[in-house]
């Protein structure tokens, strides 16, 4: 019994690790994107993913205002954290 607790501890430990690291991997795919990308590149995945996700869209230029808003907001965050 001991060595099954033992078992499941580490298999947690290592599935909760192991989701850390893909979550990190995406927050910094994501931090690339908003930083080096031309803003029409943002607003253009912004379209991609609702699209895809069968949302309705709205206007080009409340993307785009919402892209830039995300945009100046990650990158505060970041020049604060550094």
């Amino acid at each position: 019994m001991k060595s099954f607790k033992r078992a499941s501890i580490l298999l947690l430990t290592f599935f909760f690790m192991k989701l850390y690291s893909i979550i990190s991997n995406l927050v910094s795919k994501i931090k690339n994107v908003l930083l080096t990308k031309p803003l029409d590149t943002v607003c253009d995945t912004n379209v991609i993913y609702l699209v895809m996700n069968g949302n309705s869209l709205g206007k080009y230029e409340d993307f785009r205002i919402l892209a830039d808003s995300v945009v100046n907001s990650t990158l505060m965050k970041i020049i604060d954290i550094e």
